[in-house]
């Protein structure tokens, strides 16, 4: 119910047009292009998605892939969330040897004409040569070409810019 008494998005009235579009008995429920349906139940699906697997890692300990390390156990949702602060806050996520010894990546969002994330443009090497530094020349590349892809599609927020903190 909160929600829906939360000013209306100019993307909601464009995408549906409607030129008025407020709280009443025609607009309970939001739309589905809505905004800020992203910062509410995106994290409360990825919320309950993440402890149901980590219940499932508990339940029946994944053996791998032939050859491959082990995967590292998942995150509870507090120590999640301090990763999705640094995503926010650098525009990027990075990871240093993390998932495969030896080897980093760094990946930037893209964001569609409604401000939803719908791919990310990924670079990974060697951990010995793959600069990870958040100001890094990979890191400006990424960033730049996300914000290019994202503007073309119509984002109304720069890939990489501050996005609105939300905890479900």
């Amino acid at each position: 119910a909160d929600l829906a008494q939360v000013e209306q998005s100019d993307i909601v009235a464009t995408t549906y047009g409607i030129s008025n579009l407020s709280f009443g008995p025609e607009y309970i429920i939001p739309k589905p292009f809505d905004p800020r349906l992203m910062m509410k139940i995106a994290p409360a699906v990825a919320r309950a998605h993440l402890e149901r697997e980590r219940e499932r890692q508990k339940a029946q300990p994944d053996a791998g892939l032939a050859g491959m390390p082990p995967a590292p156990p998942l995150p509870a949702w507090k120590a999640f969330a301090v990763q999705l602060d640094e995503v926010r806050a650098h525009g990027l996520s990075r990871s240093v040897g993390e998932v495969v010894p030896g080897v980093s990546a760094m990946a930037a969002p893209v964001f569609d004409h409604t401000g939803a994330l719908v791919l990310a443009i990924t670079a990974i090497g060697p951990a010995g040569v793959f600069d990870t530094a958040w100001d890094g020349t990979i890191a400006r590349a990424l960033r730049g070409s996300a914000q290019s892809v994202s503007a073309r599609l119509g984002s109304p927020t720069p890939a990489g810019a501050s996005i609105t903190k939300s905890r479900a």
